[in-house]
């Protein structure tokens, strides 16, 4: 054989090996490039050593200054003693924590969000719910809070979540539903609410009461991508109040593109089982909509998700995500929380353990869905007591930051909050300045006489069947890892053949 024809040959299979290498390690390219995240260390935000700071929100302004909100509590003889706390991180350091909410002897749930001209908006409280405003460089003052105003009109709340788009706040909340004769709950099991005021909280529009049912509805989440879609989620089948479960618990999921005058159908969320929980959506503000939760069965040890490209409208098969699993169910109050990158990647917050360490401490983990597939998990906390409550929140698309409280189990061990932040590979996108609205006052809420309503009955096909048929469970398991191992290989193997075979043509 010729030089030439050799030499040809060689190229050939130098050619052959880069294009194996290429095709087996773009999917690793890929998915390092929309991961890419550089976390600062996590820290303890000051606060009381000797009382429980937990259930903490966070809201960031123009300047990137960061405000944080939890519940304090301290135990006291024969009683517990219920604050909210605030501070702020300015880049450098936290202010003093003060509290902003009376003390008080009943729990206390708070949400907190920012508009662009450097407004916090704050809900809070427990039965009956209220919301005030306070300027950023104020907001340490106690003083500087507006006068509350009552949102919920059926003293019924437990928790709720408060998003901002231009002049419009959009507040979704658990409140009493309607007296059912066949509801386990004396006063109505909790319902969930939308509430929308257009003009900065000035005034409020009527509460809207989504997917009423009689079992009880809980976690309430809404968010606002940048299509100016509202979505919203939460989880039906348990009240917070009376502790009453029912036998069918499943998540749901709704969206509405006109500003919440009118909302898509639910979707319902029942598989694997019915008993879902901490169901959670993010968008892309593109058609893009993701939806995770889990079980409050360790028999289902994977977190779920399923992908719509279509604001909903058809799902992709629910799958659980690779090298997570949920942590053990020993607490009804934890969440997921999401958030959307400039780039359209979609970030996770979730409590969870490694599938080969079951037996370790529960881990916070930080993962990316890019509309395709799923980063590498990174263990954002791994520490000292287990997290729980996450809430993220991206600013200016390429900032993330993240609060959530860590519990011990040494009941005598008080609760601590936490912070970290990270800078995204993504563009970044200015805040956008709202108009301000001339302040008016706001009227009374009025608190109407429940009545007995009908509620509606789950059809079979709901009951039976959470999503596509052909839904497959794909618990990450230890034939990934082999897999993944095969294709590492694979290079290596092809490259031993093209020696193998130039040698031979060489020889010839």
């Amino acid at each position: 054989m010729n030089y030439l024809v050799k030499t040809s040959i060689f190229l050939m299979a130098v050619l052959l090996f880069a294009s194996l290498m290429w095709a087996t390690n773009l999917a690793a390219l890929a998915q390092q490039s929309f991961s890419n995240v550089e976390w600062t260390q996590p820290q303890r935000i000051p606060s009381p050593d000797d009382s429980s700071s937990w259930f903490p929100d966070l809201a960031v302004d123009s300047h990137d200054n960061v405000h944080v909100v939890w519940n304090e509590t301290k135990a006291e003889e024969n009683r517990d003693l219920e604050r909210v706390f605030y501070s702020m991180w300015n880049g450098k350091q936290w202010t003093p924590f003060n509290d902003i909410v009376a003390p008080q002897v009943d729990i206390i749930r708070n949400s907190i969000a920012a508009d662009g001209n450097d407004i916090l908006y704050f809900v809070y409280g427990w039965l009956n719910l209220f919301y005030k405003t306070a300027p950023v460089e104020k907001a340490l003052s106690a003083a500087a809070w507006s006068t509350p105003h009552r949102i919920n009109t059926r003293t019924g709340s437990y928790a709720s979540d408060v998003a901002i788009d231009g002049s419009r706040i959009y507040v979704l909340y658990d409140d009493a539903g309607a007296l059912d004769e066949n509801s386990p709950c004396l006063s109505g099991c909790a319902d969930i609410f939308f509430r929308t005021s257009l003009d900065l909280g000035n005034t409020w529009l009527e509460p809207v009461p989504l997917f009423p049912t009689s079992g009880g509805s809980a976690r309430p989440q809404i968010s606002v991508d940048t299509a100016g879609v509202i979505h919203a989620s939460w989880d039906e089948g348990w009240d917070r109040l009376s502790g009453a479960m029912s036998p069918e618990r499943f998540g749901v999921y709704m969206n509405s593109k006109d500003g919440g005058k009118t909302w898509s159908e639910p979707t319902i969320v029942t598989h694997p089982a019915q008993s879902n929980f901490q169901t959670t959506a993010g968008s892309d503000g593109r058609g893009g909509v993701l939806l995770v939760w889990r079980t409050d069965t360790l028999d289902y040890p994977g977190i779920y998700y399923m992908w719509s490209t279509d604001y909903g409208q058809t799902w992709s098969p629910p799958k659980t995500i690779p090298g997570i699993a949920v942590r053990k169910g020993d607490t009804p109050f934890d969440t997921y929380s999401l958030g959307a990158d400039s780039a359209g990647n979609i970030h996770l917050l979730a409590a969870g353990q490694s599938p080969d360490k079951p037996d370790y401490p529960p881990q916070l983990y930080h993962v990316v869905w890019n509309g395709q597939s799923w980063s590498v998990p990174f263990a954002l906390y791994d520490d000292v007591g287990a997290p729980e409550y996450p809430h993220l929140v991206i600013h200016n698309g390429n900032q993330i930051h993240a609060t959530w409280f860590t519990r011990f189990t040494d009941t005598n061990m008080p609760h601590q909050i936490w912070y970290a932040r990270g800078k995204i590979n993504a563009p970044q996108m200015l805040p956008t300045v709202t108009p301000t609205v001339t302040p008016t006052p706001v009227p009374p809420t009025r608190t109407p006489t429940p009545t007995v309503t009908p509620k509606p009955t789950l059809p079979p096909q709901i009951v039976q069947a959470a999503v596509p048929g052909d839904a497959v469970d794909t618990i990450y398991t230890e034939n990934d890892d082999l897999w993944l191992l095969f294709k590492s290989l694979l290079p290596a193997m092809a490259l031993i053949v093209v020696v193998v075979v130039v040698i031979r043509i060489f020889r010839s």
